[in-house]
């Protein structure tokens, strides 16, 4: 606070911003009692009776907490006092984001709020300050996932300034609008627009919003799978954040980082910049903020195989955005939960979480979480081996893709349609989508996708014999890793490359690909595939023989997937240790892990009954 002196019988609220700026509300008391409408004098001494009087108690909540600015508002409104009531609107809070009162509300996750009080002083003092309001509006319906309300206010606004002629709200417009259009999953036009606002920001030399279409535009790339072309995007914007002081920004960019390398499978430095954005918005009492660092912070625990820490940190997520009314974040939530049960083989859990985020999305018109949803069901149907179902999913995933012109996503799902006929034993026919899902991915650049299908067909001539073919398609799904800095996929190539061989006789070459495939995944702490990994190794000691040294790797395994617990590994460790104890002619032993196999096998049984039974 300052030293300014008020004006005798008056009232004063003054606030330092960022910047070192005074925000100066100043009302004469004794002005009041002149005033001759009593309806107006009413509403007039009310305001400054909130504003003098109202003190919150000591546990009040968040929104108790500023009810004095509230209520003082909407009495300056009711009697048409808007550069007061602005004054408010922009006073700097008393809370550790020191922000402004509008955007405190939003950080709290009081949308309904932020948007009535924007919708008060719309069209009440200036044309600037409705397309500040008007493109506030829009980025809050944003948040709320309703992005066609969101795109009216964003045109709106552009609509305004197409009169102010202000350059850099032009580009704020062009990159608000961008961000619907990725959310509605027209990324090639999203694109269009951050880069049309990136040459205005440079021009103009606004460097706080060029740090933001940087962002964007990475994170763009970043879920197209241009890794490689987001990551510098990234971080120049994270750069720009820290140079100008902008800890909200900072976090965003961390966010968007994290995820970056979360795709290169560098997954601990992916947390690290999870954990620290969540920092930054805690701090700041930032709710949304919070709850999208979780949601992250969750998907790199989940990559790194601590699954069950991933779906609590999910589950915290889910409770705040329906706290706040975030309907595109409650969509992400359930989404990413059923993705978590899927990775731990609860496929009825997964089926449950994304037929909710399936149904919220159609509601919210969240076209590409709408296509990862249909995916997921697809892929736990795939798990169930309902295959025909899991398909008919996946055909509905790529529907919705070739409508957004998502080509990446169009490459994903025509390989996930392979893998569903490869399934049914319709080998050809798995192999014509692989050849498709190929041709699209070397048409677009996508490198991962590229190495993904070359697996897939690799996978599909493993299965007919044609070992020597296999090995061609699994080495270029290796250079292809290797080149992009894939480490997982150069982990699982490795390995199928050591599954060839060794069904090729050529024991020691398979040996030395699964060593290599296990390194890799130490390396990069990808406890899941470590085990899988250990279980490989194991099997090819098995079979050269060396049936103590199977055993060592096969109990390693086993104790991994026990503690990730992975029920369907966890079983075929127990089934490869029951095969070497029979060749070593222990029947005891080899009995033993035949039955703790068959006991997991009718407890899964059990609990498919039941849940199909409810």
């Amino acid at each position: 606070m300052s030293n300014f002196i008020p004006p005798e019988n008056s009232v004063v609220l003054v606030s330092d911003t960022p910047s070192g700026e005074k925000i100066v509300l100043s009302v004469d008391l004794a002005s009041i009692k002149n005033i001759n409408s009593r309806w107006k004098r009413t509403h007039s001494k009310a305001a400054i009776n909130w504003l003098t009087k109202y003190k919150p108690k000591s546990d009040a909540s968040k929104l108790e907490k500023v009810r004095q600015y509230l209520e003082a508002f909407h009495h300056l409104c009711e009697v048409e006092e808007w550069i007061a009531a602005g004054n408010i609107f922009y006073l700097i809070t008393d809370t550790p984001a020191k922000t402004e009162l509008h955007n405190q509300l939003g950080l709290w996750g009081y949308y309904r709020e932020v948007i009535e009080l924007n919708k008060a002083l719309l069209n009440k003092i200036d044309p600037r300050l409705d397309y500040l309001v008007l493109n506030e509006i829009g980025d809050t319906y944003q948040k709320l996932g309703q992005h066609q309300q969101a795109l009216e206010f964003f045109e709106q606004a552009r609509e305004i300034n197409r009169e102010v002629g202000d350059r850099s709200f032009e580009a704020d417009s062009l990159h608000y609008i961008g961000n619907v259009y990725y959310s509605l999953g027209q990324v090639q036009q999203a694109i269009q627009l951050y880069q049309q606002a990136l040459e205005i920001t440079r021009e103009i030399g606004d460097r706080p919003n060029e740090g933001h279409t940087l962002c964007a535009l990475g994170n763009v790339y970043r879920s197209l799978g241009q890794i490689q072309e987001a990551i510098p995007l990234l971080e120049q914007a994270l750069e720009i954040a820290r140079e100008s002081g902008d800890h909200s920004f900072e976090a965003i960019s961390l966010v968007n980082l994290g995820a970056a390398y979360n795709s290169l499978s560098q997954y601990q430095q992916a947390v690290e910049c999870h954990q620290q954005s969540l920092e930054i918005r805690r701090e700041r009492e930032d709710r949304w903020g919070e709850a999208n660092s979780l949601g992250n912070l969750a998907n790199a625990y989940r990559c790194l195989g601590q699954v069950q820490q991933a779906i609590e940190l999910h589950q915290k997520r889910l409770e705040i955005t329906r706290e706040i009314g975030d309907r595109q974040g409650e969509a992400d939530s359930l989404l990413d939960l059923g993705v978590a049960y899927l990775n731990l083989g609860e496929y009825q859990q997964t089926i449950q979480f994304n037929q909710q985020s399936l149904q919220l999305e159609q509601m919210i018109g969240d076209h590409r979480g709408e296509s990862m949803s249909a995916s997921n069901l697809a892929d736990a149907y795939y798990y169930l081996e309902d295959y025909n179902r899991a398909i008919q999913f996946y055909q509905r995933s790529l529907e919705i893709t070739l409508e957004m012109g998502d080509h990446w996503s169009e490459a994903t799902y025509l390989r996930k349609v392979g893998l569903a006929y490869f399934k049914l034993e319709q080998i050809e026919s798995a192999i014509q989508f692989y050849q498709q899902s190929l041709v699209v991915a070397q048409q677009i650049g996508d490198r991962n996708g590229e190495g993904m299908s070359a697996y897939n067909l690799a996978d599909a001539y493993y299965y007919l014999g044609d070992y020597n073919q296999a090995i061609q398609f699994y080495q270029q799904s290796l250079i292809v890793a290797q080149q992009i800095g894939n480490r997982n996929g150069e982990g699982i190539a490795l390995g199928n490359l050591g599954n060839a061989y060794r069904l090729l006789k050529k024991h020691l070459q398979g040996i030395e690909y699964h060593q290599q495939s296990l390194t890799v995944f130490r390396e990069i702490n990808n406890r899941f595939d470590e085990g899988k990994a250990l279980g490989n190794l194991g099997n090819a000691y098995f079979s050269i023989g060396d049936y103590l040294q199977a055993i060592n790797l096969l109990q390693e395994s086993l104790a991994v997937m026990q503690e990730l617990q992975n029920c369907q590994q966890e079983e075929y460790a127990l089934i490869n240790l029951g095969k070497v104890y029979c060749a070593l002619g222990d029947y005891d032993k080899a009995i033993a892990y035949n039955q703790q196999h068959l006991a997991m096998v009718q407890t899964t049984q059990a609990e498919l009954e039941h849940t199909n039974s409810l």
